[in-house]
């Protein structure tokens, strides 16, 4: 598994490629017709995004030197936690608005974060 991550895809198209296939998924949730398919498109969102978080594990400590990968990790991390709590608050705020509107927030949020993570550099061979 890690030799294909590193050698064959590399782990910065594996995480825009989850992104985008996230951000379709999420698109998915307006053909929910029963508890059923809320189960199967549920499955579905959590398999395309498994590999998101992996990947960012992957991503973010090759992007700084040796010597700071661990306090940049255990940072990153702990702004993820808090972020996470931010967007659970910020998703509250629309339970009076339109189902759309947080099904499209988050679509619109996840391809930013296909495009975003595209430029990140290719980190494929370098210690």
């Amino acid at each position: 598994k890690q030799w294909y991550q590193r050698r064959v895809r590399g782990p910065k198209r594996i995480l825009s490629g989850s992104l985008i296939l996230s951000a379709a998924s999420v698109f998915l949730l307006w053909r929910i017709n029963g508890p059923d398919m809320t189960v199967i498109l549920s499955c579905l969102f959590n398999a395309v995004t498994t590999p998101v978080f992996n990947m960012v594990d992957v991503v973010i400590p090759g992007l700084y030197p040796a010597e700071s990968r661990g306090t940049a990790f255990g940072f990153h991390t702990a702004l993820i936690r808090v972020v996470s709590i931010l967007a659970t608050w910020v998703f509250s705020l629309f339970i009076d608005s339109a189902p759309a509107v947080p099904i499209l927030m988050t679509a619109v949020l996840l391809l930013s974060s296909a495009v975003v993570s595209i430029k990140l550099p290719n980190m494929t061979y370098k210690h």
